[in-house]
């Protein structure tokens, strides 16, 4: 019994030393299985460090064109002037900024695609509204356009001791101008959302150009 156990774990070690060497070699004309790319795992969606990169450059580009717009006398801010027109600068100008920060959170996420590129643009966009928020409330709502005048419009409602009448009036600009800044909100976050998708399709991604170079 011992020496029929002794052949057959001599059998057995045969067989995996041959496969073993069929596995190092293969046979004449089989095609050689490239190896699998190494791809760290993704333990999530977000990447905060484009999502910043794309704050950091639409708020000074918001800021350069409020100030760029204003120099060149395009705002209707002298005496008897509506505003109306500066409102305009201001939502465009938001507009640009919110898709350059988008375009460059999109494309400097390792992560691409369609949904990345589509998160990556409405997290810069949330940012964006904070910090125009927190710009607001010390003292920079001079240059921040409709979103920071309804901050500060609703803070002084809320402050003074007006009459009647005029708080109702007062109340009525109020609701008006949050309107239109809900609107921009809304085209605000479409912006950087389309910049995110594009910048996502800029450049190959992480997977791909690894593909590439094993295939090379």
């Amino acid at each position: 019994m011992t020496e029929s156990r002794t052949r057959t774990d001599t059998t057995l070690e045969d067989n995996v030393a041959h496969e073993e060497v069929v596995h190092e070699r293969p046979a004449d004309g089989a095609t050689a299985v490239a190896p699998a790319v190494q791809v760290p795992p993704r333990r999530d969606r977000v990447r905060w460090g484009p999502v910043w990169a794309g704050l950091i450059v639409a708020v000074p580009t918001f800021l350069l064109l409020q100030v760029a717009t204003l120099a060149l006398g395009w705002w209707d801010v002298g005496p008897g002037d509506t505003g109306n027109n500066a409102d305009w600068f201001s939502g465009i100008n938001g507009l640009i900024a919110l898709f350059l920060g988008g375009l460059t959170a999109g494309a400097s996420a390792v992560w691409r695609g369609f949904s990345d590129g589509l998160l990556h643009g409405i997290l810069v966009w949330a940012l964006s509204v904070v910090s125009i928020v927190f710009l607001t409330l010390f003292g920079g709502g001079a240059l921040l356009g409709s979103l920071a005048g309804v901050v500060t419009d609703v803070t002084s409602i809320q402050q003074a001791n007006l009459p009647d009448v005029a708080a109702g009036q007062a109340a009525d600009v109020a609701t008006s101008s949050a309107s239109w800044a809900a609107l921009g909100l809304g085209l605000g976050i479409v912006a950087a959302s389309i910049g995110g998708v594009l910048g996502a399709k800029m450049w190959p991604s992480r997977t791909d150009a690894e593909r590439q170079r094993v295939a090379a």
